[in-house]
């Protein structure tokens, strides 16, 4: 069951930033996202939080104490990316439609801004620790690895960017690429499990 939560979780995120352009929150793309694009993400982001120890057993004697570090920081990253961000930006959509446009400053709070770039470092690190694990050690698809790796480095450059836009459509691409590596060995593992089958390639 645990492969398939995380398959599950894994596009329960993709769907939720992929919804994010096409309904966005009241401030547009660069804002806060909707309700409607957060919710998928935070419940995805628990499913995958429950199951991502998963990724780790199955290839357990190949990871050693590096990959399990390596996949805290994933966990991690989803903490604050899929649980505790989305439900900041749920709770500012409430607040900026409940009530009138108040003057502020421009751009989202630090801490909030802190806290991404505290996500983007977990999930990057994370990704390349584990993705080149999962390549090397075979036991998952190798392209599962390679699709953690690539996700890491659009990780790595999506978050100076000074655009909103652009720097949005990182995320998105990253998002797509590194929870599509996880989606991918979330649905192995679940084969594996109903087959009883060790071979997960």
């Amino acid at each position: 069951m645990s492969g398939w939560a995380l398959f599950a979780g894994s596009i329960g995120v993709i769907l939720g930033f992929l919804m994010i352009p096409v309904i966005p929150g009241p401030l547009g793309v660069a804002g806060p996202g909707s309700i409607q694009s957060n919710v998928p993400i935070v419940v995805g982001g628990l499913l995958v939080l429950g199951s991502l120890p998963a990724l780790y057993s199955i290839q357990a004697q190949h990871m050693k104490a590096i990959g399990k570090i390596g996949v805290g920081m994933i966990w991690l990253g989803t903490v604050l990316t899929g649980v505790i961000l989305s439900v900041i930006q749920i709770l500012a959509d409430i607040s900026i439609t409940s009530s009138a446009p108040q003057p502020g400053p421009v751009g989202p709070p630090l801490a909030v801004v802190i806290l991404a770039g505290a996500e983007v470092t977990l999930a990057a690190i994370g990704g390349v620790i584990v993705g080149i694990k999962t390549a090397r050690g075979r036991i998952l698809p190798q392209g599962v690895g390679w699709l953690l790796l690539v996700g890491s480095a659009i990780a790595a450059i999506s978050f100076p960017i000074p655009y909103p836009v652009l720097s949005a459509s990182a995320q998105i691409a990253f998002v797509v690429v590194y929870f599509g590596g996880i989606a991918w060995a979330g649905a192995r593992i679940g084969l594996s499990s109903d087959k009883g089958a060790p071979d997960l390639r």
